[in-house]
């Protein structure tokens, strides 16, 4: 995130009150976008996709649970951060991306900003095609120090997101109101220019992993995930 797209990881939870009435997502929406939901865009206190399509596009959507659906074997769409998941697939992978003539320069995800107008050839590629690549791949053909100074210059990323490095390897819960999930960062310690040791045994989270917010769920969820944010 902090490298591919630019964006600060280093902060406070994301986390707070949700609550299940018309008028407190209408505020909220007012808050968040500067329009708000007509009657006929809602059905109860939830808001129709119709609506937040016709408003997408001053939306960043990052929906993590997206990722875990789309990769079911009987998956067929996929929404959320599909340029997170391309860049970072093209960077690990090189010989699944598209030919790139532009330098490395911050945020990485940038390098690839024009492919189209010299691959125009690659958007024609299909399914089988990739599935071929991936089931070919070698060990030296996956990038694990993708970021280290001998494949992108050390004056390219800049001094504010280079000061959080320390943090990206700690092995921690990432939390956004409901939604709980274990950073395991010690079961891919390579990836950090680390020995990979035996991974210590993953942390168990209880009834608070999976969570959704169907039905009523008028929480604060700072303190009901008050635990795993301390952590």
């Amino acid at each position: 995130m902090a490298l591919i797209l630019g964006i600060p990881i280093n902060g406070l939870p994301v986390t707070g009150t949700t609550i299940t009435s018309q008028e407190a997502m209408e505020s909220e929406c007012l808050h968040q976008f500067g329009v708000a939901p007509r009657t006929s865009d809602c059905r109860g206190s939830y808001i129709k996709m119709t609506w937040i399509k016709n408003v997408k596009e001053i939306l960043i959507l990052n929906d993590r649970v997206a990722m875990e659906k789309a990769s079911r074997f009987n998956c067929k769409e996929i929404d959320g951060p599909l340029t997170l998941l391309h860049i970072w697939a093209w960077i690990r992978m090189p010989v699944l991306a598209p030919i790139s003539r532009t330098p490395w320069f911050f945020s990485l995800a940038n390098r690839w900003r024009n492919w189209e107008h010299h691959n125009w050839q690659y958007r024609y590629h299909t399914v089988a095609y990739f599935r071929g690549l991936l089931d070919e791949v070698q060990e030296g053909q996956f990038v694990w120090e993708a970021y280290d100074v001998d494949r992108i210059e050390a004056d390219v990323i800049p001094e504010d997101i280079c000061s959080q490095s320390e943090i990206w390897s700690a092995t921690i819960p990432l939390i956004s109101f409901e939604t709980l999930e274990w950073y395991a960062t010690d079961r891919c310690r390579r990836r950090f220019g680390f020995v990979q040791g035996v991974p210590h045994q993953e942390r168990s989270l209880d009834g608070q992993h999976g969570k959704i917010l169907t039905g009523p769920k008028n929480l604060d969820w700072s303190v009901t995930h008050r635990f795993w944010i301390m952590q």
